[in-house]
């Protein structure tokens, strides 16, 4: 039976993470295990430690199929992740806590503004939007076996209705090529494209939740 709730416990954060690897760079994943601790720390971790009550799970009986994260206030969250989540992470990294990898040198390199992170390439105008028309943000991922069946338009729906249900004027995402067509359906609009340093596509898309549809 299909149903959504909230992870209960380190073993359905443990998943939560583990699909968050397998999923990764458009559903090619990692492989590489060095590479698993941390990325799915920094992908996951912050949301289970700051806001676990806005991430939803998909399960069919008792196995997690896929998973949404996100929060209504970007801004709130990026500031409380960064001295909640992030410095503590940096120390870890620093003290050797996890393998260093392309991830850890990355996220070192983005703390100290050496690298931009993906948000930084858009412009102004649509940061501003970010901010003020869509200040919600989501992260989802399926198992590669349980795409196609609907599981993603369910967490989506769920997810809309909660923010709706606190006033929340509108919702956006970042992604590359793959998932385009995925959240065009769900009714997102491109709000801006651009290319990163290593000649990357991405994308914000936004989406309205001040009306029905």
């Amino acid at each position: 039976m299909i149903r959504l709730d909230s992870p209960s416990g380190a073993e359905d954060w443990a998943r939560v993470r583990q699909i968050c690897c397998a999923t990764a760079y458009a559903g090619a994943g990692l492989n590489d295990p060095l590479r698993e601790k941390f990325f799915g720390r920094f992908w996951v971790g912050p949301y289970e430690r700051l806001l676990p009550e806005w991430t939803r799970v998909v399960r069919d009986d008792e196995k997690i199929l896929g998973y949404l994260t996100g929060c209504p206030d970007t801004r709130v969250f990026e500031r409380r992740r960064f001295f909640r989540n992030d410095l503590p992470l940096l120390a870890q990294v620093v003290a050797g806590a996890f393998p260093e990898t392309q991830d850890t040198r990355m996220f070192v390199r983005r703390f100290f503004h050496l690298e931009k992170s993906a948000d930084r390439y858009f412009s102004n105008e649509t940061r501003r939007a970010l901010r003020t028309r869509f200040p919600a943000h989501l992260h989802i991922n399926l198992a590669a076996e349980s795409r196609g069946r609907g599981l993603g338009r369910l967490l989506l729906d769920d997810y809309f209705a909660r923010l709706r249900a606190i006033g929340v004027p509108g919702v956006h995402v970042q992604c590359g090529q793959a998932p385009l067509e995925f959240y065009r359906k769900t009714g997102f609009n491109i709000l801006e494209s651009q290319r990163t340093s290593a000649g990357s596509a991405i994308f914000v898309l936004s989406k309205s939740l001040e009306n029905a549809g």
